[in-house]
């Protein structure tokens, strides 16, 4: 294997070292067939240092709220359950224990088997097996094997979760994943010797875990807890994009809008072309006893959430990406707006995310002279930069086989001024065998870093760089 950028300055330590006391370690698993045990890879080539504790959690993720599904594929009349979400994925949960004193806890989050209820009856899956489908494909002997099993494992079993996720399901499953998220660290809150093995199942909104906008003890808490995250292809867009505030965003920015015409109806004005930072202030309960006063409460749900992954995002460690598609989907991230809809943003994010009262953003000036303008969905290391402040910056450890297809490096897609919040380790080697020269397998190729022992043990115990810029797994 070899690694680059500052791998020589800055070697990382992996899941198990390092450790004080007690990680939790967030496991999200990418696009393609996956079964629900997808993590036992993982967990049978952890370090023989611990021992994994008996038996695995395993619970249903609750929606805080249903979500309906409308689509031309879509039978809602006759299924109106498949239409209607009240929950999505699943939670595994299992402890690995080091020596007497400490532990890793791992929470597996498993997606797949509902985004295949979504997306079965779109006839994707008549591709491959004719006998899930009323009518038999007619010309399947013209087809040569070897593009039928590219389409297979590239398409059918992977781009088809791309797209959805690129679309509008993809709100549905950062909505899971950011519920799976705000369980995780509700089990961490009350994890003491006597109710660790015990699991809270229920629904879990981010107000449970902040009820008191001011209660700044029980964020600082949050803030202390030692996360590390695994992501593996798709998984790493998810997790990116739901640590980022964005759609709790989104639900400001709706009520700015609401709230600055029903002020200009009262006050007999045209509503606002462009909205600044004390805009926002005059029209929508900002500080925390304000907020706490609202009778708005998907807003308390809203600024509770920013609240949560503020300090969540102050509490991680090394990030692990394996087959990272940061910048493909990254693409489908790319917000188009009016100038009205850039203020609004603009002034939403200085105001709830950055919560900085010397925040000023003048878009209008930036467009006409060139300087810099605050992005409005900024890339979620510009907000880890931002809301960790004295913090060290994040370790991120992304590996790439030289041969996959949907695999790409997570340095490139940064801009370079996020450069100063995070030390990226880019790790390529080669899983796959490659036939005459000229082709490798992509299912092999793709996200299989867990499965391989090599890999598997710098993932577990981290990794040093050698002279020649190689690299070979710590000893835990």
């Amino acid at each position: 294997m070899e690694g680059d950028g500052p791998i020589a300055d800055v070697p990382f330590n992996g899941l198990a070292r390092g450790v004080n006391d007690h990680a939790a370690v967030l496991y999200v698993h990418g696009m393609g067939d996956t079964p629900s045990n997808f993590d036992e890879n993982l967990i049978e080539r952890g370090p023989r240092l611990g021992t994994w504790s008996p038996g695995i959690k395993e619970v249903e993720v609750l929606l805080p709220r249903p979500w309906v599904l409308r689509g031309e594929g879509l039978d809602c009349a006759s299924q109106p359950d498949e239409c209607v979400k009240t929950k999505f994925g699943r939670l595994r949960v299992r402890t690995f224990r080091i020596g007497d004193t400490r532990s890793v806890t791992l929470y597996s989050y498993y997606w797949h088997e509902d985004a295949q209820t979504i997306q079965k009856n779109y006839g994707l899956s008549c591709e491959r097996d004719d006998d899930r489908c009323d009518k038999k494909e007619p010309h399947k002997w013209l087809m040569a094997r070897l593009n039928r099993r590219l389409k297979d494992l590239v398409v059918v079993d992977g781009f088809s979760d791309a797209t959805l996720y690129a679309g509008n399901v993809g709100a549905l499953m950062r909505a899971g994943l950011q519920a799976a998220i705000c369980m995780a660290i509700r089990h961490e809150l009350s994890r003491s010797s006597t109710n660790e093995n015990e699991f809270n199942s229920a629904v879990c909104r981010s107000r449970d875990l902040v009820p008191d906008p001011g209660d700044a003890e029980r964020i600082d808490r949050i803030s202390k807890l030692d996360f590390r995250l695994v992501a593996k292809s798709l998984g790493s867009r998810m997790v990116f994009d739901t640590l980022l505030p964005t759609d709790e965003m989104d639900v400001l920015q709706s009520r700015l809008y609401a709230a600055d015409v029903a002020d200009a109806v009262a006050n007999g004005r045209q509503p606002l072309t462009r909205f600044t930072a004390a805009a926002v202030k005059e029209l929508l309960p900002h500080t925390p006893s304000e907020v706490s006063q609202s009778s708005d409460e998907e807003l308390k749900e809203a600024y509770a959430g920013i609240q949560v992954k503020r300090a969540l995002t102050r509490s991680l460690g090394e990030v692990f990406l394996l087959a990272n598609q940061l910048p493909l989907l990254g693409l489908s991230r790319i917000e188009a707006t009016d100038f009205r809809g850039i203020t609004a943003r603009d002034s939403v994010y200085c105001v709830f995310v950055l919560q900085d009262p010397r925040c000023r953003i003048s878009p209008l000036l930036a467009l006409t002279s060139g300087r810099d303008l605050r992005p409005a969905d900024p890339d979620f290391l510009t907000f880890a930069r931002e809301v960790r402040k004295e913090a060290p910056k994040l370790r991120i450890v992304a590996f790439k086989d030289v041969n996959d297809l949907l695999g790409f490096r997570a340095h490139n897609h940064f801009s370079d001024g996020a450069n100063d919040a995070a030390d990226f380790v880019e790790v390529r080697h080669q899983n796959a065998a490659v036939f005459l020269w000229l082709f490798a397998l992509p299912g092999s190729a793709h996200a299989n870093e867990d499965a391989r022992s090599d890999s598997a043990a710098m993932i577990w115990c981290g990794a040093i760089a050698k002279s020649n810029r190689n690299l070979s797994a710590r000893d835990c």
